[in-house]
This record gives C-alpha cells, sequence and structure tokens, in this order.
C-alpha cells in the first residue's frame, strides 16, 4: 500500500512521510505505509518502524511536533467515572 492510499482511504489529505506522532505516549514519525493501509510509525529510540492503524489511539503533528493536526484519540463517554 502506498501512502497515497491510505490518504483517501481514512480521508487523511494531510498525511505525509515524517509528521510526528503520539500512540498512546510513545512518541515517532510516520515513515511511510505499510500492508492493511496501516502508516509505518518508526518510534523514538526503535531502530525499526511499527505497522500502526493510521486512526486508532493516534495524534499527529506537525513535522516539527508542535501543532497537532488530527487526534484520534478516544475520549471518556460523559458521565463515566475516570477508569472506567
Amino acid at each position: 500500500m502506498s501512502i497515497v492510499y491510505v490518504r483517501k482511504a481514512y480521508q487523511m489529505p494531510w498525511l505525509k512521510r515524517g509528521l510526528r506522532v503520539d500512540l498512546n505516549g510513545k512518541k515517532g514519525r510516520v515513515t511511510g505505509a505499510g500492508t492493511a493501509a496501516y502508516v509505518h510509525v518508526l518510534f523514538d529510540g526503535e531502530r525499526l518502524p511499527s505497522n500502526c492503524h493510521p486512526t486508532w489511539e493516534m495524534t499527529y503533528y506537525d513535522l516539527q511536533g508542535n501543532t497537532m493536526i488530527a487526534d484520534y484519540k478516544s475520549k471518556q463517554p460523559e458521565g463515566s467515572p475516570v477508569g472506567a
């Protein structure tokens, strides 16, 4: 799969290589696209990229990591206790 395919499949026209990401507290950088329309993310301190679902618990930032572009993290349902 290509990153162009992922852009179209998930309506993410802003997606490109080099964007900073946060996946459940792990920070990294988009390096490309992999199987099943996933994105490859090279997490900080890792040697090999991971194949990650582009919208599962992922937050995307600009190339410098300063400005949030999109947030796909789950939100707590209203009225539910913390940790539920």
